[in-house]
């Protein structure tokens, strides 16, 4: 069953924690810039390189630290310096994919682990009236629908990867993953999905946001962007939307990490987990994979054998 998320009530002694961590690891030169969250100008954190111990004092890890920060790395891809970055249960798992993609060397990381019993969504707190907001983040209990979606069906709530870590391990309770919205998905015909399909992607402005946050979406040059072969045109219709979504659905399966990045930061609020949860579940049962979410040495759909039958009938 899927957990129940709760807010972390020590949270100002981990911000405290972690600022001292920073300072300390920037101080004395174990890192050259620490990646973490600031308060943005609404209030609600983004990330933020601290690189001096005086700028780690600017670092906050509150109900709404939602952003994932390991996709930052792949800026830091020259030179040799050494990176610090702070993750939560998710946030590791957006890290060690892209450590398992070979996409930046874990010796040049010192990582700093908070265990997490829940993040707040703060596109939902932000609806919430200025009086029900400040009860929300100061005093609970809180509303579950208030939460990331991901929240409800993590089973990662302390980090598979860190070096420090900031408290105590939480609980783990594991389950198979259940995917509800993908049966609704699969219970319709051929042209009810297309259809269904199409009059959601139409709605599509192809920021590429969802490609820019997804920790998965990290080849060195995205074939989307490509000119020769062109894969994708630059119209934006609704069948070069559907291409859009298709191609990079396709790109990340056997490889999500079903962080609901994408969809958090899809600026017109499509639902594009549903596809994503939908290869997900396949993966389950084609492959026997209990949590394919979870980043392997070898994925899936990362290998081959000699006898598979594709190879077989195509000789």
């Amino acid at each position: 069953m899927p957990n129940n998320p709760t807010l972390d009530k020590n949270m100002t002694e981990t911000e405290t924690a972690l600022r001292r961590e920073a300072a300390r690891l920037l101080s004395q030169g174990e890192v050259a810039v620490f990646l973490g969250h600031e308060e943005g100008w609404d209030g609600v954190p983004v990330p933020f390189a601290a690189s001096t111990a005086a700028e780690a004092g600017r670092l906050v890890w509150n109900p709404l630290s939602a952003p994932h920060l390991a996709k930052y790395l792949l800026d830091r891809l020259e030179g040799d310096e050494k990176v610090g970055i702070v993750v939560n249960g998710c946030g590791s798992l957006a890290l060690d994919r892209i450590l398992k993609d070979r996409r930046f060397p874990r010796e040049r990381l010192h990582v700093v682990g908070i265990p997490c019993s829940g993040m707040l969504d703060p596109a939902r707190v932000a609806a919430l009236s200025d009086e029900e907001r400040e009860r929300v983040l100061k005093d609970g209990p809180v509303d579950p629908g208030l939460f990331l979606d991901r929240c409800s069906w993590c089973d990662v709530p302390n980090p598979v990867v860190s070096d420090t870590l900031l408290s105590e391990p939480l609980p783990v309770v594991r389950h198979r993953p259940e995917y509800p919205r993908v049966a609704e998905l699969e219970a319709m015909d051929r042209e009810e999905r297309a259809e269904y399909l199409r009059g959601l992607y139409e709605r599509c402005i192809r920021c590429f946001a969802c490609r820019n946050v997804c920790p998965a979406c990290n080849c060195r040059e995205c074939c989307l962007d490509q000119w020769e072969p062109l894969w994708l045109g630059r119209a934006t219709s609704p069948a070069e939307q559907q291409m859009f979504h298709f191609i990079r659905a396709f790109d990340v399966a056997g490889r999500c990490i079903r962080c609901g990045e994408c969809e958090r930061v899809c600026s017109v609020g499509l639902p594009l987990m549903e596809l994503n949860d939908k290869f997900l579940k396949d993966i389950t049962e084609l492959f026997g994979v209990e949590r394919p979410h979870i980043p392997a040495d070898v994925e899936p759909l990362g290998c081959f054998e000699p006898g598979d039958p594709d190879l077989e009938d195509h000789g």
